[in-house]
């Protein structure tokens, strides 16, 4: 399993663009494939999967973002498996939804705390 990427146009208000997808596996062995694509990147979307939560790799991510001081941005997927397999009530899948994004400024805090720390 490698990254794959491929390349959109966009035209905007009179500009072109030139917008760059790398997609980068999530699976914890393929680290180094994450550290690539993050140094070609000026964002990067960190996908979580709201049944699974955070899990290392999504850490991984994350701290490769600030190792190369790009903003992540927290893209929150399957939202709908919460409803239709796990049968949580409104309440409850806002709660959980809650518990992931604590969990995301959890990795965010520590890795800013280690920054500061450091100088």
């Amino acid at each position: 399993m490698k990254s794959s990427a491929c390349a959109v146009h966009y035209q905007k208000d009179g500009q072109n663009y030139l917008v760059n997808l790398i997609d980068s596996p999530g699976h914890v062995d393929f680290a180094g494939e994450i550290s690539t694509a993050v140094r070609l990147c000026d964002g990067a979307l960190i996908l979580v999967d709201v049944v699974e939560g955070v899990y290392p790799q999504t850490k991984v991510a994350l701290q490769q973002a600030w190792k190369e001081h790009i903003r992540p941005l927290l893209v929150l997927n399957k939202i709908d498996r919460l409803i239709l397999e796990w049968k949580l009530t409104p309440i409850d899948a806002y709660a959980h939804l809650v518990q992931i994004l604590e969990q995301v400024n959890a990795v965010m805090g520590e890795l800013f705390t280690t920054d500061v720390l450091k100088k």
